[in-house]
């Protein structure tokens, strides 16, 4: 595991997207558990989720 810490909500949620961005296209179709709720992450739109199965848990 890898722990990065950056100054502002901005930056740590860009680096989460480029990671997760990353992530699909190195394995198609992917499985992934991200959190929710008031996780800081203002980039998800800038990731191309059209092969990822995404499952939420009621």
């Amino acid at each position: 595991m890898e722990i990065i810490i950056l100054p502002t909500p901005e930056e740590a949620s860009a680096v989460a997207a480029l990671l997760v961005a990353r992530q699909i296209r190195e394995k198609p179709a992917p499985v992934l558990g991200l959190a929710t709720g008031s996780t800081p992450c203002v980039n998800w739109g800038s990731v191309n989720w059209g092969s990822v199965f995404i499952f939420v848990h009621l």
